[in-house]
C-alpha cells in the first residue's frame, strides 16, 4: 500500500511538470534607445528612423505590431523602419508617442508594449533659382528661369511657392512646374507694368498676373517655399537683368557678322520697315536663348514678321553645351510661330554635312542636292532668278562658291533658282535656291539657301525683293 502511495506522488508531480511546460509565456519587447531627450532647437526633424528587439523565453519572435496611441495597431516583420511624421499647420514642434510589441510563434503579443516618445522639430524649406539656367545680363522680352526646393521632412510638406519681382508682391506660383517665363502684359511700354507668366513649354500664359516688372530697365526676382506648418524657406534673390522691351512688329535676327548685319540693316531701312534687332553672336554670344524654346518660341510670337540670316558654322548652347547650327536650334521655335500665322524670312546656306533632320519640312526645303557644295558657284555675270517677275534677279557682288541648292517640299512653290556653274563644266543638279509656302495667296514662309546679302551688286535690287517680301507678301 505504502508503495502504491509513492507511485502516485511520482505520477501527480509530472503530471504538474508537463502542465507548465504546456503555458506559453508571453515576448518581450523593447526599442533600441530607450528614450529621446531632446528639447528646443535639438529636437530630430521629421524624418527618424527607429529600430526594436523581441525575445521569447519559450518560443521565438515571428513579427511586431505598431501603434502611434496603443490602441490601434499595425502588424509588421521588420525589426526598423524610417518614419516620417508630419507636423500639423500652426505648429513648429510636436512629441510622437510611439508603441511596439513582440508577436510570438503562437501569436501570443507582449502585454506590456515598449514606448517611445519623439521629440520634433519642423524644419523650414529651401528654394533656390537654378543656376545652370540663371538669368542673363540683358534679356529681350523674354526671361526664362527655373528652381528647386527641398525639405528635409519630405518634398512633399512644401505646399506653395511665392515669386516677387523688384518691389511688386509676393505671388503663389505653380510649385509642381519648375521652369517659367516672364514677359511684359505690355513690351511696347517702358516703366514698371504687369507681368505674364508661362510655365515649361505652354504657348498661352497662366492666369496670373504678377506686378513690379519693369521693361527697358533692371529687374530682380526673389523666391520663397512654405510648408504645411507655415514655415517659409530664405528668399532666394536671382541676379539683376535688363529686359529690353518691344518697340516693332519687325524682328530682324542675326547670326552674321557685322559686314552683312549692316548690309541687312540698310536693306530695311532703304525700304522704311522699323525694326527690333537681335545679334546672337555679339559679345561671345551672350544673347544665345539657353532654352530655345520657350525663350526663342515666346519672343518670336511676339512680333508679326521676322528676319532671320545665319550660315553654316556651329554655335554652342551655352545651357547644355550643345553643338549645332542657328538655324539648327531654332527651326522647332519657327514651326510653332508659323502654325499661330507668323511670317518669316529666312536666308543661310548649310554644308552636305550640315545636321539638316531639325530643318527639313519646318522650312519649305525637302533635301539638299547631294553634291551641292565647294566648287557649285554663281558668278557675278549671272543671277538667281524669280519665278514670279514682281520679283528682281539678284546678281552678286563677287562670284558665290559653295552654292547650295535643294528640292522643296511638296506643299511650298519654287521662288528662285540659280544660274550655276561649275569649273569646267554646268551644274546638273538642281538650280533651286529659294521656296515659298503660301496662304491665300500670299507667302508667309520665304527661305532662300543662299546667303542674300551676297547678292547686293545692285542694292536696289535687293531692296526690291526685301520691299516685295515684307511689304507686300507679308501685309
Amino acid at each position: 500500500m505504502k508503495h502504491l502511495v509513492y507511485i502516485f506522488c511520482f505520477l501527480f508531480l509530472v503530471a504538474c511538470d508537463k502542465g507548465e511546460k504546456d503555458f506559453n509565456q508571453s515576448p518581450e519587447t523593447q526599442f533600441s534607445i530607450k528614450e529621446i531627450n531632446l528639447t528646443g532647437e535639438n529636437r530630430l526633424n521629421s524624418v527618424v528612423r527607429l529600430s526594436w528587439y523581441g525575445k521569447d523565453p519559450d518560443g521565438y519572435v515571428k513579427g511586431y505590431e505598431l501603434s502611434f496611441d496603443n490602441n490601434t495597431w499595425s502588424y509588421v516583420t521588420n525589426q526598423d523602419s524610417t518614419f516620417r511624421f508630419s507636423i500639423s499647420a500652426e505648429s513648429d514642434t510636436v512629441d510622437i508617442n510611439i508603441y511596439v510589441r513582440a508577436v510570438d510563434n503562437e501569436g501570443l503579443v507582449d502585454p506590456s508594449p515598449a514606448f517611445l516618445r519623439i521629440p520634433l522639430k519642423n524644419t523650414p524649406p529651401e528654394a533656390t533659382f537654378n543656376e545652370q539656367l540663371e538669368f542673363p545680363d540683358s534679356a529681350n522680352i523674354v526671361v526664362t528661369g527655373a528652381w528647386t526646393a527641398s525639405d528635409v521632412d519630405g518634398n512633399e510638406s512644401i505646399k506653395a511657392a511665392y515669386l516677387k519681382i523688384n518691389d511688386g508682391q509676393w505671388f503663389e506660383i505653380n510649385r509642381d512646374r519648375k521652369t517659367f517665363s516672364i514677359i511684359p502684359e505690355n513690351p511696347s511700354t517702358s516703366g514698371r507694368g504687369n507681368a505674364l507668366i508661362y510655365y515649361e513649354n505652354d504657348k498661352n500664359p497662366s492666369s496670373l498676373i504678377l506686378d513690379g516688372l519693369r521693361v527697358n530697365d533692371t529687374n530682380t526676382f526673389y523666391l520663397k517655399v512654405v510648408d504645411v506648418s507655415n514655415a517659409e524657406s530664405k528668399v532666394d534673390t536671382s541676379t539683376t537683368f535688363y529686359l529690353k522691351g518691344k518697340n516693332n512688329d519687325v524682328l530682324l535676327i542675326a547670326g552674321l557678322s557685322t559686314i552683312p548685319a549692316n548690309i541687312y540693316k540698310s536693306t530695311l531701312n532703304n525700304i522704311g520697315v522699323s525694326y527690333d534687332y537681335i545679334d546672337f553672336l555679339v559679345n561671345s554670344s551672350e544673347n544665345l536663348p539657353r532654352l530655345w524654346n520657350p525663350t526663342f518660341t515666346l519672343m518670336l510670337l511676339q512680333y508679326e514678321k521676322v528676319v532671320f540670316f545665319s550660315d553654316e558654322s556651329a554655335v554652342i548652347n551655352p545651357y547644355n553645351n550643345q553643338s549645332g547650327m542657328l538655324l539648327e536650334f531654332a527651326a522647332p521655335s519657327f514651326q510653332e510661330y508659323a502654325n499661330i500665322g507668323g511670317k518669316f524670312l529666312i536666308t543661310t546656306d548649310f554644308k552636305t554635312t550640315s545636321n539638316m533632320d531639325p530643318i527639313y519640312g519646318v522650312m519649305p526645303i525637302d533635301t539638299l542636292a547631294e553634291s551641292s557644295d565647294f566648287g557649285v558657284r554663281i558668278f557675278n555675270d549671272s543671277a538667281i532668278v524669280p519665278t514670279n517677275n514682281q520679283f528682281p534677279l539678284l546678281y552678286p557682288a563677287n562670284f558665290v562658291d559653295a552654292v547650295n541648292t535643294f528640292y522643296p517640299t511638296s506643299d511650298a512653290e519654287v521662288f528662285y533658282t540659280g544660274q550655276i556653274k561649275k569649273p569646267n563644266n554646268n551644274w546638273r543638279g538642281p538650280n533651286i535656291v529659294g521656296s515659298v509656302r503660301k496662304r491665300n495667296g500670299k507667302a508667309f514662309q520665304v527661305f532662300f539657301s543662299v546667303q542674300l546679302w551676297k547678292f547686293n551688286k545692285n542694292q536696289s535690287d535687293l531692296d526690291a525683293l526685301f520691299n516685295q517680301v515684307l511689304n507686300v507678301e507679308f501685309n
